[in-house]
């Protein structure tokens, strides 16, 4: 899990049932906060641009280590933002899991010493 401004990001790496995508992607804007689904909707619509035009980097990082992810994108704001707002913080959010998945992982380093984890 990681925060960046108002947006949390949790994420999985596993398996997913669409083989040529590397990341699934879920959006979330909590009703509790944002009763108009107006509102809700066009905060979805910013994320989802912000994602859409920043997701390269990301892509390439996970096809070249042959990985897939499952990605929730959660809005955690009080105010409404602007575009450039949710883009700065979907970068920091893209930038944060690539380095995630570029550094080696516990179990990876394991099975390469031989040994397992149970």
């Amino acid at each position: 899990m990681y925060r960046a401004g108002n947006i949390r990001a949790i994420w999985w790496k596993t398996q997913l049932p669409v083989k040529n995508s590397p990341v699934q992607v879920l959006i979330s804007v909590p009703r509790k906060q944002w009763k108009r689904s107006v509102d809700r909707n066009f905060i979805k619509r910013l994320i989802r641009e912000a994602y859409r035009t920043n997701k390269h980097n990301l892509y390439e990082t996970l096809e070249q280590q042959g990985k897939q992810l499952a990605l929730a994108l959660i809005f955690r704001g009080k105010h409404k933002p602007t575009l450039q707002d949710i883009e700065q913080d979907i970068k920091q959010v893209l930038t944060h899991i690539e380095q995630d998945m570029t550094k080696p992982n516990r179990d990876d380093e394991k099975k390469r010493n031989g040994k397992t984890t149970t």
